[in-house]
């Protein structure tokens, strides 16, 4: 008698599938830079970078974060109400540090 194993993973959802469920958005924009479908705050775009770090190769949170959020824009999200790409510089420029240094060691060990 034989016996068929199987297993069975659970991945992690896409980025898009991710952020898509925290914006409450059903699906991408076809045309996302004139038509948005949702807005996220930042500290959601973290929380996805954190669930899907497995997927990324940056090194740094603050790295990770604007990976998120250029496929936040390539979607059709907006972030805080502003263009990612805005938000992109406003990390850069570190005006969220005090916001990504409370996750730094959850990213630190995962």
């Amino acid at each position: 008698m034989t016996t068929k194993k199987y297993r069975i993973e659970v991945g992690i959802p896409t980025v898009t599938a991710l952020l898509l469920r925290e914006a409450g958005a059903s699906e991408p924009s076809g045309d996302p830079q004139h038509k948005k479908v949702g807005d996220i705050s930042l500290e959601s775009i973290i929380k996805v970078t954190l669930m899907v770090k497995p997927k990324l190769t940056a090194k740094t949170l603050k790295s990770a974060i604007k990976t998120i959020l250029g496929t936040a824009r390539s979607i059709g999200l907006t972030v805080n109400g502003k263009d990612p790409k805005d938000v992109i510089k406003e990390v850069e420029s570190g005006q969220y540090d005090d916001l990504i240094a409370k996750y730094e060691a959850e990213w630190q060990r995962s």
